[in-house]
């Protein structure tokens, strides 16, 4: 039974994923490493490939030469699943030709650690480049916090000129109003000024029209009386078609 103390120390620690098809290193390797790290172990890439769906590892370990699926292979098909394509995985050869070696870094292999290696050499490499991938993390994170913080001032920066220009345009538009129903009022005074003018025109007008009439009459053998009497009536009648002309703009 796991003690509550080791559940949660196993917890804090690290898991790591060691693929070697060598079972007594394999083992015994696993078991030096388990006081740092939680160590996952695999034969073959295959496996290895089965024990990271199952627990997706901080770090992969390698050997290069293994039966079904060596550890080029597995490099290749980590980094082609976007979901582990970021995991840092540490090549190990003892026999691998150099271009099984080229290959691995062509592939994207983080580092590659020779055999014979002691145990000192591969916890100072697995730490190492742990903390390469930890500080990695940190700067996207970083990097990513950064681009949110520029994004989000930029949509502020925007939305207070959007305002603003809400602002302004509400602002002209009141202005419009007030302009408008200035405009209004003024011609409604126009209006009246016109309908005043045309009724006391015309009101001064009807009496001339009528003493026209009167002299017409009483002019009737007089010639140039006569004469005078129509220029006048003429005009009398020009100054009615404009009183009549007012009376329509001051409608309008």
């Amino acid at each position: 039974m796991v003690e509550n103390g080791d559940a949660e120390a196993a917890k804090s620690k690290v898991r790591i994923l060691f693929v070697e098809d060598e079972a007594t290193l394999r083992d015994h390797l696993a078991e030096k490493l388990s006081d740092d790290y939680v160590v996952d172990t695999a034969g073959n890439g295959n496996e290895a490939l089965l024990a990271v769906i199952r627990a997706k590892p901080a770090l992969v370990v390698s050997d290069i030469v293994m039966p079904d699926m060596d550890g080029v292979e597995l490099l290749k098909t980590l980094r082609q699943s976007p979901g582990t394509r970021a995991i840092p995985v540490l090549l190990i050869s003892g026999r691998a030709a150099d271009e099984y070696r080229i290959e691995g870094f062509e592939q994207g292999a983080d580092g590659f650690l020779a055999k014979p290696y002691t145990e000192r050499e591969l916890r100072a490499l697995i730490g190492s480049m742990l903390r390469s991938a930890q500080s990695r993390a940190e700067f996207a994170v970083r990097q990513a916090r950064d681009q949110v913080e520029q994004q989000t001032a930029v949509e502020r920066a925007t939305s207070r000129r959007a305002l603003a220009e809400l602002r302004n345009c509400e602002e002209q538009l009141r202005q419009n109003q007030l302009e408008l129903a200035a405009l209004r009022e003024a011609d409604r005074r126009k209006n009246e000024s016109l309908a005043n003018l045309a009724r006391q025109l015309g009101e001064r007008l009807a009496p001339v029209s009528n003493g026209l009439d009167i002299l017409r009459r009483r002019s009737a053998g007089d010639e140039l009386s006569q004469q005078t009497v129509n220029m006048m009536s003429r005009q009398a009648s020009e100054l009615a078609l404009l009183v009549n002309n007012l009376r329509d703009a001051s409608r309008n």
